[in-house]
């Protein structure tokens, strides 16, 4: 089967770009990293790289490991991180947003198209839950 031909949910595209430089903002070595993911250290010179779901879960759980040393959870030390050099069309539609449930809603569009998750989005009159549901049923998530 060639990747073209491949489900959603057996591969993820990475923006290598926005990797390297939210790993340059943690101050997490790219090297290093990629070793801790048994993946090729070349990974992230090459732009919008196809990888597979074992290998997208893997370079999640050691960008937390490389991180652990921090009181924030991974997902605030990003939103933290995220700078004017990051372009990515689905982040830029959210940051265009007029607002958090509309940034949320363009995000849940765009997930799916890079990531083997899908970004589920409830809002009520009240509230707003944000839950993710990964597609590949048969690996273990990274716990992020």
């Amino acid at each position: 089967m060639k990747a073209s031909e491949e489900p959603l949910h057996s591969s993820a595209i990475l923006n290598s770009k926005a990797w390297r430089l939210i790993l340059n903002d943690l101050k997490v070595d790219p090297g290093r990293l990629l070793r801790r993911a048994a993946l090729p250290g070349d990974l992230l010179t090459k732009e919008h790289q196809r990888v597979a779901t074992a290998d997208y879960y893997r370079l999640w759980e050691a960008f937390e490991a490389e991180t652990i040393d921090s009181s924030l959870p991974l997902p605030t030390l990003i939103a933290r991180t995220i700078s004017v050099e990051w372009f990515d069309p689905a982040t830029f539609a959210a940051f265009c947003s007029a607002n958090l449930n509309m940034a949320l809603a363009r995000l849940s569009q765009f997930k799916t198209l890079c990531s083997p998750v899908i970004l589920k989005v409830r809002t009520t009159s009240a509230t707003t839950t944000v839950a993710l549901e990964w597609l590949d049923k048969t690996i273990t998530p990274p716990q992020y």
